[in-house]
């Protein structure tokens, strides 16, 4: 194992130096430049004389938002990444929880800033300056040197269900033993070319950056006119022959519902996998369809997951009725499900999802109280210490398969039954016309409301599908369409402003 991040870059530096390392649409930087312009920034962050410290950075779809996160592990302190397009209330309470070191932001980005109140305790560096620095290597050998693996990585904000932001750590150590499991499993090597999709604030771009480091291949940046423009997103791939895709379930989506494959995705495409949410079948097999050839995998694991914990590797074809399974534990990682009594379940029963092992996070920043809330001892271990985590995803298992459910908080008691909201939303999102689909309770006149969106959707022939799929306590009294459903900053469907717009329509 590497003693610590470092070294992930430091090797495929010293072994292909010339290698393109980083791609946008812009511009493009070998391994050599990614570890002196890190070495760079590692050196006037150092001047704070702090290590463990976080470093807020201002990030967009380019090279120098990734220099930048390798600059603050070169200085020993942790990166937070923040989107550049986060709205300033937000960004407020983000500086508000974790009170950073410093912030690191591009020049042309700086007036992002004037929108918000920066104390003068936070020392502001320009990317654009700070590059320019002459690296000290004995400064730097020196804070290799202290780094622990235990040591924060970088510090990832997830919404929390008060309403307040939770910032889940990351550490040196989590992170190499993801990727010492993940590359060998998959088969990821130096020749691969990967296609970066999800926003450097998100947890899935993670595998991106240190997947393709740890193997020297090639990251390109996809920009997001591309997923605006079906045929640049088709032509993008096309150009730049990629041939990995770690994306997320709503871009899997986006490229069917846009019809991106009408302009000729590349068959190049060997390797696509995702998550964040529940695939429907029905995009899968149309992915599958267009682009036969590629391995296709289901990963799962919450935000407090270094990497992913469960993984399924599509080795059949499914039918729309059919969910994907979320298949076998990653080595080193322990997956639990667990009912109410919190005693393994059997075979056909509901039980909550707990993880431990090496890729388990260290909690969150700056929230002790929550952290000993969720991360706990293992409940069927009474033997010594082992902390696993309570993901509050709802799971069963099903002839030896493992399926999730719903969220424990779509999980909802009505007319005297426990129902899962999630079980009626993915019965309606394998019908062909559906594209989105959310279910809720109307609290007040104690309804199930259901939300689609679709292209010509009959409702008539929902409300029959869910007649001979459902039992009678779990049909919607209401199918309600929406033209667009609203998205949230991780391109889940919002579901609050959903129920925001229901709760409108009703008092017009």
């Amino acid at each position: 194992m590497s003693k610590n991040v470092v070294d992930l870059l430091s090797e495929s530096a010293d072994r292909v130096p010339e290698k393109l390392a980083l791609c946008d649409n812009i511009k493009a930087i070998s391994y050599r430049e990614l570890k002196c312009l890190a070495e760079n920034i590692g050196t006037k962050l150092a001047e704070s004389k702090s290590i463990r410290k976080p470093v807020i950075v201002f990030c967009d779809r380019e090279v120098e938002s990734v220099v930048s996160f390798w600059g603050v592990v070169h200085s020993g302190n942790f990166y937070v990444p923040i989107d550049i397009s986060t709205p300033a209330s937000r960004i407020k309470l983000y500086l508000e929880i974790i009170k950073p070191l410093a912030i690191i932001i591009r020049k042309k980005q700086v007036s992002k800033l004037l929108e918000v109140e920066i104390p003068d305790s936070i020392n502001l560096y320009i990317y654009d300056e700070i590059i320019n620095t002459t690296r000290d290597e004995q400064i730097l050998r020196r804070i290799y040197n202290e780094i622990t693996m235990e040591d924060p990585l970088y510090l990832v904000f997830t919404s929390g269900s008060t309403g307040t932001p939770k910032g889940v750590l990351k550490t040196h150590r989590s992170l190499v033993s993801f990727i010492e499991e993940f590359i060998p499993l998959f088969g990821f090597e130096g020749t691969d070319v990967f296609g970066n999709q999800a926003s450097f604030d998100f947890d899935i771009s993670a595998k991106d950056i240190y997947t393709s480091v740890s193997i020297g291949a090639t990251l390109h940046i996809i920009p997001s006119i591309c997923f605006t423009i079906p045929k640049k997103l088709a032509d993008f791939l096309y150009e730049r022959n990629i041939n990995t895709l770690i994306w997320s379930v709503a871009a899997m989506n986006h490229v069917v519902n846009a019809r991106v494959f009408e302009c000729g995705m590349p068959h190049s495409i060997k390797r696509v996998m995702f998550s964040g949410e529940t695939l429907s079948v029905k995009v899968l097999n149309e992915w599958r369809r267009n682009i036969p050839s590629a391995m296709y995998v289901n990963l799962y694991a919450p935000s407090e997951v270094t990497g992913n914990c469960l993984y399924f590797i599509i080795d059949r074809f499914f039918v729309s009725e059919e969910q994907l399974p979320l298949g076998l534990h990653f080595p080193n990682m322990k997956v639990l499900v667990l009912n109410e009594n919190q005693e393994e379940v059997q075979d056909g029963e509901l039980g909550e999802i707990y993880i431990g092992g090496e890729f388990l996070s260290s909690g969150y920043y700056n929230n002790m109280e929550l952290t000993r809330k969720v991360f706990v001892q293992n409940p069927i271990n009474s033997s010594y210490p082992e902390i696993v985590y309570r993901t509050g995803d709802l799971a069963k298992i099903s002839n030896g398969q493992l399926f999730f459910s719903s969220r424990k908080d779509y999980q909802i008691k009505h007319m005297g039954h426990r129902i899962e909201l999630g079980e009626i939303e993915s019965i309606v999102n394998e019908m062909v016309a559906v594209k989105n689909s959310c279910c809720f309770l109307d609290q007040k006149e104690q309804q199930l409301i259901l939300v689609t969106s679709g292209d010509n959707l009959d409702i008539d022939r929902i409300k029959e599908n869910l007649r001979t799929r459902l039992p009678k306590y779990m049909l919607p009294h209401k199918i309600i369409e929406l033209e667009k459903f609203p998205l949230n900053a991780r391109g889940k469907v919002d579901r609050i402003k959903i129920k925001e717009i229901y709760e409108r329509s009703r008092y017009k």
